[in-house]
């Protein structure tokens, strides 16, 4: 075997040099040109450089020793691979479970080299593709639109989807419609972002100024479209199915407004590492294809979080088959019955077959660690799961109880950790002390730093025990309980409890 790959390499040594000199006659005999015709130079595009870089990359990928090809990977025997946090790339759960689109896809591939894997988490795109350069991981697994101006550091995957770039706005009558409306705005993107590039070339198209503002920060392009939602910036731009799967928690926002035509997003490997781009583009090109790819996309970019059975209701006047069941369960909890309705409905739909994105179940949308908790050995049988749920508030409540003395105020500390878990609630908690806030107050104070959690500034504080939280569901997940729960005691007068 070493003899053959030594062979491989004195080929390649020859072929280069062969191939130097063909360039050094093909200099030489267009000097000659130029001096036959004196003072005349004849334009022509020069195709000798671009030539040698092609041949020095070819060299390269052929007699490197890159600890980041395949066969080193395999004697290593762990992929390592660099991404960013968010929800539909990598993020850890309260319980501690890791997912994301990207991290499913990765898992999917170690699986199918039979090695270990390890995530890299970087700040920005920019540091992901210096990571890569210096040699410290062996590819960036992330919605990368592949770039001329990078071709030459990287190797691109074949594209694992297309996706086209939208203008995220708020409904309004100076709705932009079209390109051109964009003249004279300022539109916020996030810092190393395809998005950049491509206004700029509207710019150009349109023939006017576009007031481009890089925040400091890649992952914040959930947090930009909640800063348009909140009315805080009016544009920003997006991934479509990103932009997509936000709007269906800010119904205010428009998406319609599309800069680019669909888009490749790929993966890309490291300069040297024939072998590897050549297996995953393999391995992309059969799994894209299959049921495994669709399923997983599916859980993270479809709004629809629920399965789509059908859920009987009683006739007359109530709010779902399960009233008698909420009712008596919220008399455990000292709640008013239509505020854990509310909640039932914001988890499941009063859908007892109901299954998240997340691999919640039931009418109380428990998680298996927290169902294994509680003692929850069927999450189809309503009874069953919301014995379990009432658990979990009881749970919660107790939790809550020293921490927050005033009731009103720890039932939204109740909801929001339901949701999220305690520990990122704790750590917000942390942060309103650290920031002189009122910790014992949920809106505008602990509610805030909890949105604040999806910023790095926030979660890599000292004073944060779990990292990284998408808080912008929780504050409206509390926020939406607490607005049902209000139309629901319209809807059915304390009399009728």
């Amino acid at each position: 075997m070493r003899r053959i790959l030594q062979q491989q390499k004195d080929f390649v040594f020859l072929y280069f040099i062969i191939s130097v000199m063909c360039l050094s006659c093909s200099l030489a005999e267009r000097e000659s040109e130029e001096r036959c015709k004196g003072n005349i130079r004849v334009a022509k595009e020069d195709h000798s450089d671009k030539q040698f870089q092609h041949l020095i990359k070819f060299v390269n990928n052929n007699t490197s020793n890159s600890s980041n090809d395949l066969h080193k990977i395999r004697q290593r025997g762990v992929l390592k691979a660099i991404t960013g946090l968010g929800r539909t790339s990598y993020h850890v759960n309260s319980n501690g479970a890791p997912g994301g689109f990207e991290y499913e896809m990765l898992q999917a591939l170690t699986k199918h080299l039979n090695i270990k894997l390890e995530i890299i988490v970087a700040e920005s795109v920019e540091s992901m593709y210096d990571m890569l350069k210096r040699g410290e991981a062996d590819l960036i697994a992330y919605h990368l639109v592949p770039s001329r101006e990078r071709e030459n550091d990287v190797n691109y995957t074949i594209p694992y989807n297309h996706m086209r770039q939208v203008i995220v706005q708020r409904k309004s009558s100076s709705l932009l419609k079209t390109p051109s409306d964009l003249a004279g705005k300022t539109v916020h993107i996030p810092k190393g972002s395809s998005f950049k590039t491509r206004l700029e070339h509207l710019e150009e198209e349109i023939g006017e100024d576009i007031y481009i503002q890089e925040r400091t920060k890649l992952f914040e392009e959930e947090d930009l479209i909640l800063q348009v939602a909140r009315g805080k910036i009016d544009y920003t731009v997006a991934e479509e199915n990103i932009a997509r799967l936000t709007r269906a928690y800010y119904p205010n926002l428009d998406i319609q407004l599309a800069i680019s035509y669909p888009q490749k997003i790929s993966w890309a490997v490291g300069e040297y590492a024939p072998e590897l781009l050549t297996e995953i583009n393999a391995w992309m090109n059969k799994y894209v294809e299959g049921k495994n790819f669709s399923k997983t996309y599916n859980r993270y970019f479809c709004p629809g979080q629920y399965s789509h059975v059908k859920c009987g209701r009683s006739k007359g006047r109530s709010l779902s088959q399960y009233d008698c069941l909420i009712k008596k369960s919220a008399k455990e909890i000292g709640w008013d019955w239509r505020l854990l309705a509310a909640l039932v409905y914001h988890e499941s739909n009063f859908n007892p077959l109901a299954k998240s994105w997340a691999g919640a179940c039931g009418l109380m949308q428990l998680m298996p660690s927290t169902a294994a908790l509680f003692g929850l050995e069927n999450p189809e049988d309503p009874y069953e799961n919301m014995k379990a749920g009432i658990k979990y508030l009881k749970w919660l409540e107790k939790y809550w109880k020293e921490k927050v003395p005033n009731q009103d105020e720890r039932l939204k500390f109740v909801l929001a950790s339901y949701n999220a878990g305690q520990e990122h609630v704790a750590d917000a908690q942390r942060l309103a002390i650290k920031y002189e806030k009122n910790p014992l107050v949920w809106d505008d104070n602990v509610a805030y730093f909890l949105l604040q959690k999806a910023q790095v500034e926030y979660y890599s504080d000292p004073v944060v025990k779990f990292g990284y939280c998408r808080g912008s569901e929780t504050f409206h997940y509390v926020s939406n309980i607490i607005s049902k729960f209000q139309y629901y005691k319209q809807l059915m007068p304390d009399e009728i409890i």
